[in-house]
């Protein structure tokens, strides 16, 4: 995603600030300042980060978070990786492993 944002002229922070969600700590993965908005990426959707999801949007009700799923990513990948060298992405144009 950091290379996402880069790209699209963004300006993030990666893990700047950890919440406490009541019990536990909650640290999303990246703040877009402009956008004053949390994005967490997650690889799977279980049990335990749905309740994390939810007590954080308890808890801090005015704090946009947004959350990219697997889904969303790989379609976010598909779209930017022919633009950003050294993707580690089947249809990448960059081809890292040949400069080796």
């Amino acid at each position: 995603m950091a290379r996402i944002y880069i790209l699209q002229g963004k300006s993030w922070l990666y893990e700047p600030r950890t919440f406490d969600i009541g019990g536990q700590n909650y640290t999303p993965d990246f703040y877009l300042q402009e956008e004053d908005t949390y994005v967490e990426v997650k690889n799977f959707w279980n049990e335990y980060s749905r309740i994390r999801d939810k007590k954080f949007r308890i808890r801090y009700p005015t704090i946009m978070l947004n959350v990219i799923l697997k889904k969303e990513y790989l379609q976010l990948e598909e779209q930017y990786a022919h633009q950003i060298p050294g993707w580690e992405f089947k249809n990448s144009p960059f081809d890292f492993l040949s400069s080796t």
